[in-house]
């Protein structure tokens, strides 16, 4: 599945809410891709929300994250979004940007990349 929703200003945390509780519904997707570069109201409160809602998606095998611009992402949205991927024993693969994220501090870079690292295949660009 694909969904693209870039330089949206209409979608911020309450569309990631929705999108990952609709998506939880999909139990048969195996791979998503979510383009949201450029949506400014992106916070570390909608990557949680998403991240707990992709944390029950049984059958996912991959997901790819982009997310590069979005301004008001910080190392807690990361954090956020490696705890909701490390509670789904299906997920194999993970594709995140972060380009231009300019809160994204180099232990928050640090601390993701560790603790996603358990995972066969792992791609973060910041």
């Amino acid at each position: 599945m694909f969904s693209g929703y870039f330089r949206c200003t209409d979608v911020g945390d309450n569309s990631l809410e929705n999108l990952g509780k609709n998506l939880k519904e999909l139990s048969s997707l195996r791979k998503i891709v979510f383009e949201l570069s450029n949506c400014e109201n992106i916070t570390d409160i909608g990557l949680k929300k998403l991240s707990e809602n992709v944390n029950e998606m049984a059958g996912l095998h991959k997901i790819s994250l982009r997310l590069s611009e979005c301004r008001k992402i910080t190392d807690n949205g990361l954090k956020s979004l490696s705890e909701g991927f490390k509670g789904n024993c299906s997920l194999r693969s993970i594709k995140l940007k972060f380009y231009g994220c300019r809160k994204i501090s180099n232990e928050g870079k640090k601390n993701i990349r560790e603790e996603l690292a358990l995972f066969e295949k792992v791609d973060i660009n910041f």
